[in-house]
């Protein structure tokens, strides 16, 4: 957890424009690690996956700085993790899968081109 905490204070002041973080934020930021690394299997462990944790952190920091507050707190954190998803997860929430929102998001011309790799097969494209 202290480590956790480190990387926290080390990903504020290389960003440079964001406020600290509270105590409690600092805690909501671990407990998100926690639960990242459940869904991985990780029982009593914390994500190493910093890169997205980092991405929080100043996502977190943007929210403070557009409110007008002088400190990360606990809700940005919160408020942070609802919007701050992995594209791969996104396209889950609002698909189901990556193929589903591929097959929604083309156009018909886009479905029916030769060369696209969603189409069944690129037989008729070497012909």
């Amino acid at each position: 957890r202290a480590k956790y905490a480190q990387f926290v204070a080390q990903e504020i002041a290389m960003d440079g424009r964001i406020p600290p973080a509270t105590r409690d934020a600092v805690l909501a930021i671990i407990e998100e690690g926690k639960r990242r690394a459940k869904v991985i299997d990780v029982e009593n462990g914390l994500t190493l996956r910093l890169r997205e944790m980092g991405g929080l952190i100043r996502a977190a920091g943007d929210l403070a700085i557009y409110n007008g507050d002088k400190y990360i707190e606990r809700k940005h954190i919160e408020y942070a993790v609802r919007i701050a998803k992995p594209v791969e997860e996104q396209i889950s929430e609002r698909y189901g899968t990556y193929e589903a929102g591929v097959a929604r998001d083309i156009t018909t011309a886009q479905k029916k081109a030769v060369y696209n790799y969603w189409n069944e097969s690129d037989v008729d494209g070497y012909q």
